[in-house]
């Protein structure tokens, strides 16, 4: 197909998913909003909790998909780094229509009753 080229295989996807989950420049909206990063040297790895890999030098968390810097859901380009801040804009409309609901809705009513068979 024409556009085989973009996709990406099902392993590398696993991969990136577990990279996402596990590094500290994706935390959770759950996690301390003072987070250690490489440009604020005031705060400190160990005494500000966050979830994740330690973060190397020169890479700070990322910013979410509302534009705030670790909200904890994140729009990711096909090479794993954060789509840029004005793309936000796109979920906002989602979220100002309800979709987070609907698709929440969809997923427990629909897709979890197929997974469990009634």
């Amino acid at each position: 197909p024409l556009i085989s080229f973009l996709e990406i295989p099902l392993p590398e996807v696993g991969d990136r998913q577990v990279f996402h989950a596990t590094s500290a420049r994706y935390p959770s909206l759950s996690a301390s909003p003072e987070k250690p990063s490489s440009s604020n040297p005031s705060s400190s790895p160990s005494s500000a909790p966050t979830t994740g890999a330690p973060l190397p030098p020169g890479v700070d968390v990322a910013p979410g998909s509302d534009g705030k810097i670790g909200s904890g859901a994140y729009l990711m380009r096909a090479d794993s780094e954060p789509a840029p801040s004005g793309t936000g804009n796109l979920m906002r409309g989602y979220r100002e229509k309800g979709v987070p609901e609907r698709v929440w809705r969809h997923t427990t009513e629909e897709i979890f009753k197929t997974i469990r068979g009634s």
